[in-house]
Parts: structure tokens; C-alpha cells; sequence
């Protein structure tokens, strides 16, 4: 059977991943744009894994057969169909053992070439670990930092509109970091696994550009469910590091646009999230704001959190940087232009030239 390492897959030009786990393992993480066409559904997969367990292979097997065998028609029509538009379908599983070797082997029998990932999802966990421990020799960091609804976040998708290559943390981890983090982003947070995907997809995209400067906000070592590595945090204190401010009046402003009347209908969440600040801000305090929550008083609650909350929790750790400048989000365009300045600058100081990220 023909199959090919993760690093030859990915730098294929014309390919499609196929992902034939489960639908619960392809939700934990998977390759970035992988098609899942499961040959067994979740509750499939926890059957035979206990008949493997409790009878033996024999029957885990024979029932997986019995399982699999009224899919293959939709199985072969799907891959038929990627088939046509990429020249490359590589099958993976998770070690790149029966399932993936069984579906390359049936789509071959009828007829189309197909590939299996050697060593199927495992190896590529382990490639993008090792990938990401290493970003250190392709990239240098550049950090903004600033208090709560300073406008980092919509600095960094001015600088990639652009053509300047950014790293949305927040976004990767389906959260905006603090206990209000869950707010701006619907759905399930992201799992540790597919947040070191996406940062590695992006980031091995960008290194085959030549680009060498990666701009993003700066983080606590944890947002939200997700934990940045060791070597990650460290490139990010050793960056270049600029600040960024803006009147308390913008700020406000900012936070109650980004996070009420852009991104939800539900006060729950904001409550349940207030209720956390009780050791931080008291019971009175925690009562007022909910009380503010009921009459969607949100302006008096941004102004309220940054004062009290934000402001001193962030204080430390922003003073402990050198920073190239400061940049003033009050005149938006303004800060951008500078930062962006600044950063044509750095390279012609570093004898390099501006690569977009949409070239």
C-alpha cells in the first residue's frame, strides 16, 4: 500500500485530508481543512472498542465489518467526489493502521488512486508539537499590549488587511481571555489540541512566505480553556513590545460594542460571569452590577470592571516591558499608521523586505 510522511503530505499543492475517525475524535482536533467521512460513528467506535477488549480482535472485526460495510457506497461516492477536484486524497485515522489502510484499500480496489498518512493522526500530532517548539528560529514576536477595550484586536485585522502577518490567540482559543472570555465568542471553546493546530497551520503558511515578524496581543499564559507552551510564552516576552492607549470614553465604548451589540442576545452569560467576581469585588458590588445587568445599564458595567477590575489586574504586568512606543487608539487610523510605519522601519533596519501575507 502506498502511503506518504505528514511533511511530503503537506507540502503537496493539490491535496484533501481525509479524516476517518470518529466524529468526537475529529472534533478534538484534526488537520486544518480535513474532510471527516467516519467509517464509524461515535457510538460504533465505543462498541468495538469494548468487544476488543472484553472478546478479543476476532469480534471487535467481525462487528466492525457489520458496521462499516452499509457506508462503503457513500463512503466511495464521497472521496470519488474529492477525488475530481484535488490530486491528491490522503487517508488518515489515528495511527494510521486498520481504518485508514481498510478505506485506502476498498477505494483502490474500485478504482482510485488514494494515499494513506503514514502514521495517520498520531504523527502529525507529534510534527506539529515539534514544529511549534521550534518557531523560535523562523519567527520574531511583536506584542501589542493595553488595557481592556483599548482596540488591540481591531488593531491586529487593520495590520493584516494590511499585509501584515498576525497571530489572533484569542480567536484560536474561541476566547477573549478574563472571565468575561466567553462573551465575544458563541459555540464550544476550543480544545488545547486544535488551538496548537491552527497556530501551527498559520504558522507554517506564513514561514513559506519568508515572513519573519508575526504581530499579536499580548496574553496570559492561559485563555480560556487553552494553555500557551513554555517556548510560545518565552518568544512572546522576548518580542518587541508596543503599548497601546486610549481614553477610558473609547474604551467603554469599545467593550460594550464588542461585547454586547455585536455578539449576543443573552444577558445570562454576562451574569454568570459577574457572579465569579465575588472574591474580587465583593457581594455588593457583584449585587449592583447584576442589578445593572437586569436594566442592560452595559456602559455603567464596562466602566465599572475596567476601573476596578481590569485595570488593576493588568497594571503589573504591563509595566514590566520596554516598549518601542506608545500608540493612541483614540485616533484609530493614526496608531495603525504608526505601528505600521514602525514596522517597515524594523525591516529596512534588518536589510528586509515587506512580505504580504497574501501574496
Amino acid at each position: 500500500m502506498e502511503s506518504i510522511n505528514i511533511e511530503n503530505a503537506l507540502n503537496l499543492a493539490s491535496k484533501v485530508f481525509v479524516d476517518v475517525r470518529s466524529p468526537l475524535e475529529f472534533e478534538a482536533d484534526h488537520i486544518c481543512g480535513a474532510i471527516n467521512i467516519p467509517i464509524l460513528d461515535n457510538e460504533e467506535r465505543a462498541i468495538i472498542g469494548t468487544l476488543y477488549k472484553n472478546k478479543g480482535k476476532e469480534d471487535a472485526v467481525e462487528t466492525g465489518l457489520e458496521f462499516v460495510a452499509p457506508k462503503l457506497k457513500d463512503i466511495f461516492n464521497d472521496i470519488k467526489k474529492l477525488s475530481e477536484e484535488y490530486d491528491n486524497v490522503i487517508i488518515y485515522c489515528f495511527r494510521g493502521g486498520m481504518r485508514s489502510s481498510s478505506v485506502v484499500d476498498f477505494i483502490k480496489s474500485c478504482g482510485l488512486n488514494t494515499v494513506k498518512l503514514d502514521g495517520g493522526y498520531k504523527k502529525y500530532r507529534n510534527y506539529v508539537i515539534n514544529s511549534l517548539d521550534k518557531l523560535s528560529t523562523d519567527f520574531t514576536f511583536v506584542v501589542l499590549h493595553g488595557h481592556t477595550g483599548i482596540g488591540k484586536t481591531e488593531m491586529l485585522k487593520d495590520l493584516e488587511a494590511r499585509g501584515i502577518a498576525i497571530i489572533d490567540l484569542e480567536y484560536y482559543a474561541r476566547n477573549s481571555g478574563s472571565v468575561f472570555g466567553g462573551i465575544y465568542y458563541k459555540g464550544d471553546a476550543t480544545t488545547q489540541k486544535y488551538f496548537e493546530t491552527q497556530i501551527f497551520d498559520y504558522t507554517q503558511s506564513v514561514k513559506a512566505k519568508g515572513i519573519k515578524y508575526l504581530f499579536m496581543e499580548s496574553e496570559s499564559k492561559k485563555i480560556g480553556k487553552c494553555m500557551l507552551s513554555s517556548s510560545f510564552w518565552d518568544m512572546m516576552q522576548n518580542g518587541y513590545h508596543i503599548l497601546v492607549e486610549s481614553s477610558i470614553e473609547s474604551r467603554v465604548e469599545r467593550c460594550v460594542k464588542d461585547y454586547t451589540l455585536k455578539c449576543w442576545d443573552n444577558d445570562d452569560l454576562l451574569k454568570s460571569s459577574i457572579m465569579k467576581l465575588k472574591d474580587s469585588l465583593g457581594n455588593e458590588n457583584v449585587k449592583t452590577l447584576l442589578e445593572r445587568a437586569e436594566e442592560k445599564d452595559y456602559y455603567y458595567i464596562a466602566k465599572f470592571l475596567m476601573e476596578n477590575y481590569y485595570d488593576k489586574l493588568y497594571l503589573h504586568s504591563q509595566d514590566k516591558y520596554k516598549y518601542e512606543f506608545t500608540a493612541n487608539t483614540d485616533e484609530f487610523k493614526k496608531a495603525c499608521d504608526e505601528v505600521d510605519a514602525w514596522y517597515r522601519q524594523l525591516l529596512k533596519k534588518q536589510g528586509l523586505e515587506q512580505k504580504e501575507i497574501y501574496e
